[in-house]
C-alpha cells in the first residue's frame, strides 16, 4: 500500500463580502461612478469617430485637387490637339 499523495493548498484569508449598503449615498456614488465611466468611453468613441471623419474629409480634399489637376492637363491636351 503506498501513502497518498501530499496535497499542496493555499490558505488565503476568508473574504466575509462587502458590509451592507444601502442608503442614498450607495446609489448616489453607483450613480456617479457609472457616469463617469459612461463619459470617459463615450470620449474615445467620438474622438475616434471624429479622426476617422477628419481622414475622410481630407481625402475627398486631396481627391478633389488630384480631379482639378487631371482637368487642367486634359484641357491642355486638348488644346494641343485642336491646333
Amino acid at each position: 500500500m503506498t501513502a497518498p499523495a501530499p496535497s499542496l493548498s493555499l490558505s488565503l484569508p476568508e473574504f466575509g463580502g462587502f458590509p451592507e449598503a444601502g442608503g442614498w449615498w450607495y446609489y448616489a456614488v453607483s450613480a456617479l461612478a457609472f457616469l463617469l465611466a459612461g463619459l470617459i468611453c463615450g470620449y474615445f468613441i467620438w474622438r475616434k469617430g471624429h479622426m476617422q471623419t477628419l481622414d475622410a474629409e481630407s481625402e475627398v480634399r486631396r481627391a478633389a485637387e488630384e480631379l482639378a489637376r487631371l482637368k487642367e492637363d486634359l484641357d491642355a491636351e486638348t488644346k494641343g490637339l485642336e491646333k
